[in-house]
């Protein structure tokens, strides 16, 4: 096998990783424009489900109310004075309150998917930008080196720097010259 099969073998492996790393980011953009599509719909379900059950609460209260004003009646008591008015009045404000605190917590819960909602679209948007870099890496990686085999093996060219031994770098990383004076330092453990 020739050097010229190394190379096309080597820029169709970069090719892949490229293409895998930029697929890759593509699914996880999806995966998470899915979840955040989940997590939308359940937002809509509480509101809906906070409004609904305000809704029944205040048809219990009616029913309440009425039986309140029929017993009352019923004992022939004066309905709109007195301790009845105090008491369907206090049974209206437990009412409100019991209601507002039905709606201001589907308020919460559905403001926590939406934000849920919104971390998966930037969490997928980055992915998507992190594999645009990550594929950017390989293929200057991978082209560079494939470049290098390519001038090392006179395919693009003349060898323009001959490859040195480890040996031989090991021996002259020691060495530096200083004018006309070569002098030999210690080598370090690195």
């Amino acid at each position: 096998m020739g050097i010229e099969t190394l190379l096309i073998a080597s820029a169709i492996g970069t090719g892949i990783q490229v293409a895998g790393q930029l697929k890759q980011g593509k699914q996880a953009e999806k995966l998470a424009e899915q979840k955040a599509a989940i997590e939308l719909q359940n937002a809509d379900a509480v509101r809906k489900a906070a409004v609904e059950e305000t809704r029944i609460e205040q048809e219990n209260l009616q029913r309440l109310l009425a039986t309140q004003k029929s017993q009352a009646a019923a004992g022939g008591i004066r309905i709109n004075v007195g301790s009845p008015l105090l008491i369907e009045t206090e049974t209206k404000n437990i009412a409100a309150k019991n209601m507002g605190f039905i709606l201001e917590r589907g308020l919460v819960e559905e403001m926590q998917f939406r934000d849920l909602a919104a971390i998966s679209i930037a969490q997928g948007k980055q992915a998507r930008k992190k594999s645009v870099f990550d594929a950017l890496g390989t293929a200057i990686t991978g082209f560079g080196s494939i470049a290098f085999l390519g001038i090392e093996g006179g395919i693009f060219g003349k060898k323009t720097v001959p490859l040195a031994s480890t040996s031989t770098l090991s021996t002259q990383a020691g060495r530096r010259s200083i004018g006309s004076t070569t002098r030999n330092f210690p080598q370090s453990a690195f």
